[in-house]
């Protein structure tokens, strides 16, 4: 619990915006899910939207399992999200481009918990 006291606003923002995302996620999922529902008749559309459910099942974990990793302030749990939410960022920007407003939510979403990770308060914290 100490720790949780210690934690620079920013990485606690860093932290929270990356539940949020999460929790997007988890929508999405389900979302996702009805969609495969619908279309199990189709197996060839039920396919492919399994193989993007099952990305998103492990961004959804990934997103999650580092939001809780912030709690740690080792250098590689900051380098790894930063690393993950640029990724996550870079394969958006097709969607963005063609004026998709969820994908530019979660792009900008992602550019302030970058932005929180590398500024001063979080280089103190991960050392």
């Amino acid at each position: 619990m100490s720790e949780m006291l210690s934690m620079p606003p920013a990485v606690r923002r860093a932290r929270g915006l990356m539940w949020v995302q999460t929790a997007l996620c988890v929508l999405g999922l389900l979302a996702m899910l009805a969609l495969i529902g619908m279309t199990g008749a189709r197996a060839g559309s039920a396919g492919g939207l399994l193989v993007i459910f099952l990305f998103g099942v492990a961004q959804t974990g990934a997103l999650g399992w580092l939001a809780a990793a912030l709690e740690d302030p080792r250098p590689w749990v900051k380098w790894t999200c930063i690393g993950v939410e640029s990724i996550l960022a870079a394969l958006r920007i097709p969607s963005v481009l063609s004026g998709d407003i969820p994908a530019l939510i979660a792009v900008a979403l992602a550019l302030v918990v970058i932005g929180s990770l590398t500024g001063r308060e979080a280089r103190q914290w991960f050392g």
